[in-house]
């Protein structure tokens, strides 16, 4: 396997993360409002449309998509409290800075902190006792939902701070801010986002292309420990297992430095060429689906395109599921230079 694409296969914390991709993390959701009105979402209603474990009004909750595409493995839980009004004129600008985000944040968790015991929201101790010897003094996983008649982007704030509590200071951890506009229709992509951000994925690791089917890519189900991936190096044929993937290394590259990776999806095939950046994180530059009835080839060089070494997948009409074949090119020696006579 490549160097870093996981952190032990999943139960470790990716560099930049906060938590594991594989166990239970249970969140702290504060919602506030801004302006002088009633919340048009309130506790219950984001609850129920998000971060409740049960089928929304509207379709799955965000907490269900994230079992879902985790196969189970990363389960997260929140608990939503009532909402705050903010009626000052302009509390945050239409496009607020970091700054800005930063100073409302500290004091939405001050005025919080000041009603309920924060502490019990950290809990990624093995034990499952809030605020124990084994607990890391930050809060777990903190999301500030911000109502307001404008939208802004959804950002992730990194600066934490003190916050007391009856059971000793706590740090604030990353704090997660989503931005639901009253005029907008609410979009989750922007939350699954943060969420993905918080496990410690960048950007270019996290999403498939908008127009694919699904939106998590092989990429970030890999590396957060959710995705079964097996390494092929010998020429031949594979079957791509449903709920599994294949990884094929680039061969013009350093080891562990790209690969294609291939994973199988119910009826689709994703097929995501994968390079790793000089920070350790990893980018997709390629993605693609491949159905019944199609095929695909995967250069695993890029001076000898489809002419070198390459994977050919194939799904042929009626199989009852595909297959990836590594063909492999000897790359062919120079042409001996003539001696010429003296």
């Amino acid at each position: 396997m490549p160097a870093g694409l996981t952190a032990s296969q999943g139960t470790g914390v990716l560099p930049g993360g906060g938590m594991p991709g594989i166990g239970p993390v249970h969140g702290l959701v504060i919602p506030v409002s801004l302006g002088p009105r009633i919340p048009l979402r309130d506790d219950l209603a984001l609850t129920r449309e998000f971060f409740g474990p049960e089928p929304g009004t509207a379709g799955p909750t965000l907490v269900e998509q994230m079992r879902s595409v985790s196969g189970g493995l990363f389960r997260p839980s929140f608990e939503v409290l009532p909402s705050l009004v903010d009626s000052r004129q302009n509390v945050l600008s239409a496009s607020p800075s970091p700054r800005q985000l930063m100073t409302f944040a500290q004091a939405v968790l001050e005025t919080v902190a000041e009603r309920t015991d924060l502490s019990r929201f950290d809990n990624d101790g093995p034990d499952g006792i809030p605020a124990s010897r084994d607990d890391d003094g930050r809060l777990d996983f903190l999301v500030l939902v911000v109502e307001s008649d404008v939208s802004f982007p959804s950002v992730t704030l990194r600066q934490d701070f003190t916050v007391s509590t009856p059971a000793g200071p706590v740090r604030s951890g990353a704090i997660h801010v989503l931005c639901l506009s009253r005029s907008e229709v609410a979009d989750v992509r922007p939350a699954i986002g943060l969420w993905l951000d918080a496990l410690g994925l960048d950007p270019g690791e996290r999403f498939f292309p908008s127009t694919f089917s699904r939106g998590i890519s092989s990429l970030a189900r890999a590396r957060l420990g959710w995705l079964p991936v097996e390494p092929v190096l010998d020429p031949g044929t594979a079957p791509v297992d449903n709920g599994k993937a294949l990884l094929f290394p680039l061969q013009d590259l350093a080891a562990g430095a790209g690969f294609w990776l291939v994973e199988r999806d119910g009826d689709r095939v994703f097929v995501s060429r994968v390079a790793r950046k000089a920070d350790g994180h990893f980018f997709a530059t390629e993605a693609h689906t491949v159905r019944p009835g199609e095929g695909q080839v995967l250069p695993l060089t890029r001076q000898f395109g489809e002419r070198g070494s390459r994977v050919v997948v194939r799904w042929p009409e009626g199989a009852a599921a595909p297959e990836a074949e590594l063909v492999s090119v000897p790359t062919r020696p120079a042409d001996p230079v003539p001696l010429r006579r003296q």
